[in-house]
């Protein structure tokens, strides 16, 4: 079974009638009025394109590496962090629904679903003692920080009402996804514990195309998703508001940090795959203090995009 059917069936359950399960038993909510038929039918069409909706990257357990020499200046250095993860036990989605554009008949020819999702778990950092050589670490003095870890994870959907000719010379309906927006994923973090870490904008650049990415939750049309050649090498620069953060490119749940510029940007390459379809790619800032400062807490805010690997435009409409 494929990450995509997984995802499918997973997305059925949370939607079915509205009154399923999370992962973990959580009771499923949504808010959006007296259209339970429409958020019927609404929620079979988002259950039938996973690829649009979600993403499994900040869910993801695969290990990122701390591979940087020296920590950052300022940095607390009571010990070298050289290995972190995510361990996600509990997921809650909600989903909320505003409908608009009544036909005749009083339908909605419009759809706006705002997708929740609240991730509780630990965010787990595998260190030695300061000084220690990467060389000539010993298992045995490894030392596991786990911090408390709770993200709100946030992504915007439109669906239409697209009415189509039958075989039989009449016609049938159904609603599809017309446009979407990125993913924001930020930590919680109390005001007492300072200054939450920022993604300021995102850069993509690949042959002639150069994008860059202001805010994920900024709808647009299927056809104006980020399209990108089979095998083409893509450079990735992001902007955040300090030169120390611990920036990584997050795809397929691998973890690749980003060299930093020391002007606040950070650096890297990905090469998109040969397969047409739709993918997800992201960057994740971590402060540094969540790797360096075992006191700190977790401290994090990723951005997560859609792209289609084709080459041809997409339809209007999915499915």
């Amino acid at each position: 079974m494929n990450r995509n059917t997984l995802l499918g069936y997973g997305l059925v359950l949370a939607l079915a009638s509205l009154t399923g399960c999370s992962q973990s038993g959580t009771p499923l909510s949504s808010s959006g009025g007296g259209w339970s038929a429409e958020q019927a039918a609404v929620s079979s069409t988002i259950a039938s394109t996973p690829d649009l909706i979600d993403d499994g990257q900040i869910e993801s357990a695969a290990i990122g590496l701390v591979n940087a020499g020296h920590a950052p200046a300022g940095a607390l250095v009571a010990v070298r962090p050289y290995r972190f993860w995510r361990k996600i036990e509990h997921i809650e989605r909600r989903f909320e629904f505003a409908f608009a554009d009544s036909d005749s008949a009083g339908r909605p020819m419009t759809a706006v679903v705002t997708v929740h999702k609240v991730l509780t778990g630990s965010f787990n950092v595998a260190a030695g003692p300061a000084g220690e050589d990467s060389a000539a670490r010993d298992t045995s003095r490894r030392i596991v920080h786990r911090k408390p870890l709770l993200d709100y994870w946030t992504r915007r959907i439109v669906l239409k009402r697209v009415v189509r000719p039958d075989a039989g010379g009449g016609e049938h309906e159904r609603w599809s996804v017309a446009a979407t927006s990125g993913v924001d994923v930020r930590s919680a973090l109390p005001a007492s514990e300072g200054e939450h870490v920022n993604i300021v904008s995102l850069r993509v650049q690949s042959g002639a195309h150069d994008t860059t990415l202001v805010g994920p939750l900024e709808l647009f049309r299927l056809r104006g998703m980020l399209k990108l050649d089979p095998g083409a090498e893509v450079a990735v620069t992001v902007t955040t508001e300090h030169p120390d953060d611990l920036v990584l490119m997050v795809r397929n749940g691998h973890r690749v940090r980003l060299a930093p510029n020391g002007d606040n940007t950070y650096s890297g390459r990905f090469m998109v795959p040969s397969e047409h379809g739709v993918r997800n790619f992201g960057v994740n800032v971590l402060a540094s203090s969540t790797l360096w400062d075992d006191a700190a807490p977790y401290n994090s805010h990723a951005w997560i995009f859609p792209y289609a690997v084709v080459n041809e435009p997409l339809a209007d409409y999915r499915p």
